[in-house]
C-alpha cells in the first residue's frame, strides 16, 4: 500500500486463523523489520502478486554474480600470470 492518503476506510478487517508456528514466523519477521504483524503480511501478500519483481531481483543477482566471479576470475588469472 505506497498510496499517499490510505484511511481506514481503505481497509477491510478480515478475521485470520493462522498455524501456530506461521503465527510465530510471522511475529519475528515482523519484529526484524520493524513492522507490526498486519504490515508484514500485508507486505507478503503485495510482493505474492508480484512474482515477476522477485525474478528480476534473482536475474539480477545472478548477473552481478557471474559478472563479478568472471573479474575476480580474471584478477587471479593475472595475479598467476605476474608470478612466472
Amino acid at each position: 500500500m505506497t498510496d499517499m492518503a490510505i484511511s481506514q476506510d481503505d481497509f477491510i478487517k478480515t478475521a485470520l486463523r493462522l498455524p501456530r508456528d506461521l503465527h510465530e514466523q510471522i511475529q519475528k519477521a515482523s519484529e526484524s523489520s520493524g513492522r507490526s504483524m498486519n504490515a508484514e503480511i500485508i507486505s507478503r501478500l503485495e510482493n505474492s502478486f508480484e512474482p515477476h519483481k522477485i525474478s528480476k531481483i534473482i536475474e539480477l543477482l545472478e548477473d552481478w554474480s557471474t559478472e563479478t566471479g568472471n573479474k575476480y576470475m580474471l584478477q587471479l588469472g593475472n595475479i598467476e600470470n605476474s608470478e612466472d
